[in-house]
């Protein structure tokens, strides 16, 4: 049984778990994801660090799994006076989540 250990990784984004990857069916199998962002606008778009990691994750699910960010209070931005840049690719969220509140965003596609 794995007990939450790390292991360290080379590159971007910090130690791994140790335990064994579920893969896309572990994926499905999950009732929400929790991403991270470095903004989110009201309109549900995401900015990340640009490999476009959690967009191809994102395809990955049926459009039922809802999905939220996770971010700090001055990362959501109003999409009417500071959009985020959006991509072909880009998949928006359902809602972000800060300290302070849990903020619902318009339906997915």
């Amino acid at each position: 049984m794995d007990t939450g250990a790390l292991r360290p990784t080379l590159g971007p984004g910090g130690p791994l778990p140790s335990g064994p990857s579920l893969g896309p069916d572990g994926l499905r199998q999950a009732h929400v994801l929790i991403i991270p962002a470095l903004a989110v606008d009201s309109l549900g778009n995401r900015l990340g660090h640009g490999a476009g990691h959690y967009d191809r994750t994102l395809r990955e699910i049926d459009g039922t799994m809802p999905v939220l960010a996770l971010v700090h209070e001055g990362e959501v931005v109003d999409a009417a006076i500071e959009p985020v840049p959006v991509e072909p690719h880009d998949i928006p969220v359902d809602a972000v989540v800060t300290a302070r509140r849990c903020l619902r965003l318009p339906p997915r596609g």
